[in-house]
């Protein structure tokens, strides 16, 4: 039997559990005799039960006698954590009980489906495990709702298989039991817990769809893959492994067309074609228990302004500051590299990297800068923090180009002042950054930084001016290198993985200071995975100042147990009607929110106010006749989300935590 394997396109039991189908048990009687059990499947003598009690035992241990008797060995028993000599005393358990795949769905299945799962070895120790048989008994057919292992370290891995064979097997769950699993998985699990693979056999369960991506300068972990069935409902989701492949497991039977959601992760969206990349969507028909290999795709860079192609030198950097929102574009869709920066343009941009923090009342007023202009608040924010207080003569003069010089006194500053490396000039030996020279320090310590590099002759060129193409080079050498403080703003020392100047960063220190956004015990925030419902419901309810609710002594939705961490936040989040939940009447605590729901519930938070939606819709993909368009368009009007740089919405994309918390951030500052 092979060892359980895992991949990263599902890495966590949660994101599996969510696929699953939650509905009540099926009422057909039980027929036991439906499952032929303990089949000698390769005819070696050993039945299932046996090959699973030779395969667990200690090697070392192990005495089988003629023809397959199985005299000793060394077990462990998984409920109760403990180790057994005397096969007598052990039973070979179906991790999910006959009875209860019978409830959920395989009294629909045929005799030889049914033999199959009941002798499933293609895992071992998943769908059927060694237990001791007194602690086997106590379990008979009961689901995690009603029983549950002894001993408390083995829930974790309990839920895990768990879901797994409910997956594998394509078997649904009730409502009960997906609160009691999403408890257990709650329950300090370890980060990371590994989803197996799914084993599908040709002819039952759900089927498969593999293949390659290929992209140079994707990161190709922030790749989705989705199928959508002739109906356009999604029938699937997974992401993609750093090599490239991806297995989107878990389909009913049907046909598919297949998208490549290109995300964060530096490609286009684009939909699987024989014709390629732009073409109609080539369907893939799959049938029950079917994998279909060699849907591969090679995606394309996102080409956002027409003067610049893939191959610019600066088009990585560009893309990146324009995805960001640090720079932008023109109306007609370029960028111009070449275009220099002024004073005005280059606050704006550091404002914009600092996180549009808020802008003092105290702060200076220019003559030349009036208010409501375009630069006004990034110019008061940057004289605030006396990154550039202007001109003697009460002028901050924004149109004037910038030089090295400007960029490393802004830069500096901006960082905090940090000191001048000692070797300095053995790392920036230019000849014209000396002791004595106007801004020495600031511009010493930009050449040590290597954000900009000197000229062919030893020079540095303070005086030299900074193009738009360099400015982008910069900045995203400035946040990769280094971890600079941004001054003026909460510095994000809470996370370890949410450094200060990291996107977003700003609004992650600021609403963590004020208690709404919490992390994980390790010290990490995860600033890149989806964000669940339950922690939507608890950022919102701390946001609003943790209002006095009264807990329903009933709870609103079926898969949410009264003693979930999230039942008063939950809760009170259906108490005013800012989610009624599914029609199901579950609220799936761990669902990822997409962008459309996230809209809606912001939305519903601001109470609902009176608005207008545009009649022609502002986003490429977002029809006026969206379930909540009314919603995105007010969003986008009040500016807590203006979207993407193609003039996408992306609706249907999972919200990162890290955009979570600049979504709740721009919701805080403006209600």
């Amino acid at each position: 039997m092979p060892a359980l394997s895992f991949r990263s396109g599902l890495t966590t039991s949660t994101d599996l559990l969510d696929t699953l189908e939650v509905r009540p048990e099926a009422t057909v009687p039980f027929e036991a005799d439906g499952f032929e059990r303990w089949i000698d499947a390769d005819a070696d003598g050993c039945d299932s039960a046996r090959e699973v009690l030779i395969a667990a035992s200690h090697p070392s241990m192990i005495v089988v006698e003629p023809p397959c008797t199985v005299a000793a060995g060394s077990w462990h028993s998984l409920y109760d954590n403990s180790f057994e000599s005397d096969p007598a005393q052990l039973t070979v358990d179906h991790t999910v009980p006959l009875e209860e795949a019978w409830e959920s769905g395989a009294w629909a299945w045929t005799a030889a489906q049914r033999r199959d799962f009941a002798n499933d070895l293609r895992y071992a120790q998943t769908t059927l495990v060694t237990a001791r048989s007194a602690i086997d008994a106590q379990k008979g057919s009961q689901d995690p709702a009603e029983w549950r292992p002894p001993y408390q370290g083995v829930h974790c891995k309990y839920a895990d298989l768990w879901i797994f064979v409910k997956s594998r097997w394509n078997l649904s769950v009730d409502a009960a039991e997906y609160a009691a699993l999403v408890q257990m998985l709650s329950d300090n699990c370890p980060v990371g817990t590994g989803v197996p693979e799914r084993g599908l056999t040709p002819g039952r369960g759900s089927a498969a769809i593999i293949g390659q991506v290929g992209s140079a300068g994707t990161v190709f972990r922030l790749l989705r893959v989705e199928a959508y069935a002739a109906d356009g409902s999604l029938g699937g989701r997974t992401t993609v492994d750093n090599d490239g492949t991806y297995e989107l497991t878990g389909l009913a039977p049907g046909t598919y067309r297949i998208k490549f959601v290109g995300g964060t992760s530096g490609a286009l969206d684009q939909w699987y074609s024989t014709e390629g990349p732009g073409a109609e969507a080539t369907p893939v028909q799959v049938s029950s228990g079917g994998v279909i290999p060699g849907i591969d795709v090679g995606l394309e860079k996102p080409r956002l302004f027409t003067d610049i192609p893939p191959e610019h030198p600066h088009f990585s950097n560009i893309t990146w500051a324009a995805a960001s929102g640090y720079l932008a574009g023109y109306p007609d869709g370029t960028f111009r590299p070449e275009t220099l920066v002024d004073r005005g343009s280059l606050a704006s941009i550091l404002y914009r990297y600092a996180g549009s923090p808020p802008v003092p009342d105290s702060a200076y007023t220019f003559t030349d800068v009036p208010a409501g202009s375009d630069d006004n608040d990034a110019i008061r924010w940057v004289a605030a923090w006396d990154i550039d207080t202007g001109y003697a003569d009460g002028t901050f003069r924004p149109d004037q180009e910038i030089t090295r010089r400007t960029l490393a006194v802004f830069l500096h500053r901006l960082a905090d002042r940090p000191p001048v490396p000692a070797d300095a000039h053995i790392y920036a030996p230019y000849s014209d950054i000396q002791p004595g020279v106007a801004n020495y320090e600031e511009l010493a310590w930009l050449a040590s930084t290597f954000v900009i590099v000197g000229n062919p002759d030893g020079t540095f060129g303070p005086d030299q001016r900074i193009e738009r193409g360099m400015m982008a080079h910069a900045l995203n050498l400035y946040r990769f290198g280094f971890s600079f403080p941004v001054i003026g703003t909460v510095p994000s020392t809470a996370f370890a993985d949410v450094p200060a100047g990291s996107q977003f960063a700003g609004e992650i220190a600021d609403l963590h200071a004020k208690g709404v956004i919490t992390g994980w015990t390790d010290g990490t925030f995860r600033p890149l995975d989806p964000v669940h419902r339950d922690a939507v419901a608890a950022f919102m309810y701390r946001l609003q100042g943790t209002p006095t609710t009264t807990l329903p002594a009933e709870s609103p939705f079926a898969d949410l147990r009264p003693d979930h961490p999230y039942y008063p936040h939950i809760s009170w989040l259906s108490a005013q009607e800012i989610t009624t939940g599914w029609p199901d009447e579950t609220f799936r605590p761990i669902a990822p929110v997409n962008r459309d729901a996230m809209a809606a519930f912001l939305y519903r938070l601001a109470g609902s106010p009176s608005f207008t939606p545009p009649a022609q819709s502002p986003f490429a993909d977002l029809t006026t006749a969206n379930q909540f368009y009314k919603e995105i368009t007010w969003l986008a009007q009040t500016g807590i989300s203006t979207g993407w740089s193609d003039h996408t919405f992306r609706p249907y994309e999972p919200v990162n935590r890290d955009a979570m918390a600049a979504f709740l951030y721009r919701f805080d500052a403006k209600h």
